[in-house]
């Protein structure tokens, strides 16, 4: 038998059949059995002169007996015998031996079964396996009943060959083990088979697992409902439902769930099962494989931990981005006001006196060094930034509109048209912006001003 490249549910349709198969052939062999045990009761019970209704008796029976002397000849035999051993019984009875047909590894132990059933009854089997050689040399399988004739020396047997029986039995094992060779060698997975009852009672469940659950299989084997035992006690409703479930519509069964290791811990499984069906379509039972998947959970269950914290981070971060920006602010409209301060404190306070300063008749050396401070104080100022509504500039709103107009390069005329005002009065408020930004006598374009230091 080639089992390469064989799915799972195809070795398993095998296997379905070999127990099939053996079950019939053990159901024919309990009936032959019991044939057998009647009709060596009532052959026991007769009279050793009644040997010549014998043969009639044997051949109403429908399986193979014989009669053995006590010098192991074969003395009578009948035709299910002859088909079973290829002899005719003119070639058998009073000429051969039982020993001639069986096998030489069996000879010994059935030697010794024939004396002492002659000495010692109660020591020896009643019935027994063994194997014999037919005509053609072919080996059979047989399973044998001998009993002792009383008042004689001579025993009574039949035998029921088990040869298709055998055969498919170790078809079945070589199978089986093909399979548990196949499914108990996966790690961090159990293959199991459950009846299809309420508690769906464990029927197989692979070696695996008492590496993953800590349970051995024979304990599963004394306690069929393991399995439901196990389950956690916050998954074994929903779960037990769905087994349920699928027991009653046939269709697939896929679930997480946790189960109770034996020592306490917890274990994650993936459940994946289906019903197998026979060649009726008739369900039999439910073939499933469940995978350790704990190793996964708990890396999805630090991720998430992980995802909670870099979310507080975030959060955290935010609220001092937020408080920070709130500083940052603060700090630039102090740092503005401050600039503004100066640069009034600098335009009203200093300047003028420097301008009177310059009117007052210095002398050459003293010229220069009112150049040189009014100079200095432009040079800490220039990097001070402002705009035309600053309050420290105290403009007018007139005055920003017409400083705006100068900065878009409007002429004196074009400014009085745009704000309906007259050419003096535009010039006016020229003045006092000259003014107020400290351009008063200095030689200082008021648009090119405007557009370089003001915002």
């Amino acid at each position: 038998m080639n089992d390469e490249g064989k799915t799972k549910q195809q070795l398993l349709n095998e296997l379905s059949a070999l127990r099939k198969g053996v079950t019939a052939l053990s159901e024919s062999e309990s009936i032959y059995k019991e044939m057998t045990g009647r009709c060596i009761y009532r052959c026991g019970r007769r009279s050793p002169k009644i040997h010549e209704r014998y043969p009639c008796l044997f051949d109403s029976t429908g399986t193979a007996m014989f009669i053995v002397e006590d010098d192991t000849t074969i003395s009578l035999v009948n035709k299910k015998c002859e088909e079973l051993t290829g002899y005719e019984k003119e070639n058998v009875e009073g000429k051969k031996s039982w020993t001639e047909f069986i096998i030489r590894e069996e000879l010994e132990r059935l030697r010794e079964y024939h004396r002492l059933r002659r000495t010692q009854p109660d020591r020896v089997p009643k019935s027994y396996e063994t194997q014999m050689i037919d005509k053609q040399g072919n080996v059979k399988d047989i399973f044998v009943t001998v009993a002792m004739i009383p008042g004689t020396k001579k025993s009574i047997g039949s035998i029921l060959d088990i040869t298709a029986r055998k055969a498919a039995q170790k078809a079945l094992e070589q199978s089986e083990a093909k399979f548990r060779a196949l499914v108990e060698q996966i790690p961090d997975t159990v293959i199991y088979v459950a009846a299809l009852d309420e508690s769906s009672t464990t029927l197989y469940i692979s070696p695996q697992i008492m590496q993953i659950l800590g349970y051995s299989q024979e304990e599963y084997k004394e306690d069929p409902d393991m399995w439901a035992k196990c389950l956690h006690p916050d998954d074994k409703a929903r779960v037990m439902a769905k087994v349920a479930q699928c027991h009653m519509t046939g269709e697939t069964f896929n679930e997480e769930y946790r189960m109770v290791r034996r020592d306490g811990p917890i274990i994650w499984f993936y459940d994946h099962a289906q019903i197998v069906k026979d060649e009726q379509g008739s369900p039999l039972f439910l073939l499933g494989i469940n995978c350790d998947i704990t190793t996964r959970k708990q890396t999805e269950q630090s991720l998430r931990e992980r995802e909670r914290e870099l979310e507080i981070q975030t959060k955290n971060l935010e609220e001092m981005n937020a408080a920070l920006s709130v500083l940052l602010k603060k700090r630039e409209a102090d740092k503005t006001e401050l600039e503004e301060k100066v640069l009034f404190n600098i335009n009203q306070l200093i300047e003028p006196y420097i301008a009177k300063l310059n009117q007052s008749g210095l002398d050459e050396r003293q010229k220069a060094l009112a150049i040189i401070i009014e100079s200095n104080l432009k040079e800490i100022t220039s990097s001070f930034a402002f705009t035309l509504s600053t309050p420290h500039m105290n403009m007018t709103p007139k005055e920003i509109e017409v400083a705006n107009l100068i900065k878009q390069g409007k002429a004196t005329k074009e400014i009085s048209e745009i704000l309906g005002s007259s050419e003096k009065v535009i010039a006016f408020h020229r003045q006092n912006i000259r003014k107020k930004l400290g351009l008063l006598n200095k030689k200082v374009n008021l648009k090119s001003y405007l557009i370089s230091k003001l915002k």
